[in-house]
């Protein structure tokens, strides 16, 4: 089993979480584990195409599933005598190659200059802006206090409460979804006018209300 069944099994790997309604996976052959055992198994031994249950040495993957990643490891892994080869029969590899370490070592020697202006540039940036970020952040905890200390919001949020909690109310009793009810009280002949402002719960909170953009 992936789950450990000892204390030196357990003394290997992290503290599990609470095993009472803790996730499972399950593999293809049925069997399954914590899927906490599972990333604990996986990391410390690895995890490639060829893996199996352990306790009925059943391929995790599916036969073609590891047919297909065979073969892009095979097209992958080039050999070192295949590299040889192509460099003792094939002009025209040798030639890239060579054109590859030139472009590469003007590539960095372009880096090597480059590097030292853009850190330049971004050390100055930084020190010109600390003091501002400073100053933003401490004028946005200013005003989230007064924010919150509003009257005025309270009764703002309850009143919108109090009218979400009538309109399921109404969803309920007659059978109505809220953007019927909308649509329809509208038809009324001298129903009052109304005007709706849907407001979502997210734009009310600190961090959408004082958000800033550069």
């Amino acid at each position: 089993m992936l789950c450990p069944t000892t204390p030196e099994d357990a003394a290997r790997v992290p503290p599990p979480p609470p095993l009472e309604g803790a996730p499972m996976c399950q593999f293809r052959c049925g069997h399954s584990a914590h899927t906490h055992c599972c990333m604990n198994f996986f990391y410390t031994y690895g995890l490639d195409i060829q893996t199996r249950c352990l306790t009925c040495q059943e391929h995790l993957l599916l036969p073609q599933a590891r047919e297909h990643y065979d073969r892009f490891e095979r097209g992958r892994n080039i050999d070192e005598r295949q590299i040889l080869e192509l460099w003792n029969t094939n002009p025209t590899f040798k030639k890239d190659l060579k054109e590859y370490k030139r472009l590469l070592r003007e590539a960095n020697k372009a880096f090597k200059e480059y590097n030292p202006h853009l850190s330049l540039i971004k050390r100055r940036f930084k020190e010109n802006i600390l003091g501002s970020v400073e100053m933003i952040k401490l004028q946005r905890k200013q005003a989230i206090g007064e924010w919150r200390a509003l009257p005025s919001k309270k009764a703002y949020l309850l009143s919108e409460a109090r009218v979400k909690r009538h309109i399921a109310k109404i969803e309920r009793t007659y059978n109505l979804s809220r953007w019927e009810f909308r649509n329809l009280y509208r038809t009324i002949p001298k129903f009052p006018r109304m005007t709706y402002r849907n407001t979502y719960r997210w734009r009310q909170r600190e961090k959408y209300i004082f958000r800033i953009r550069i």
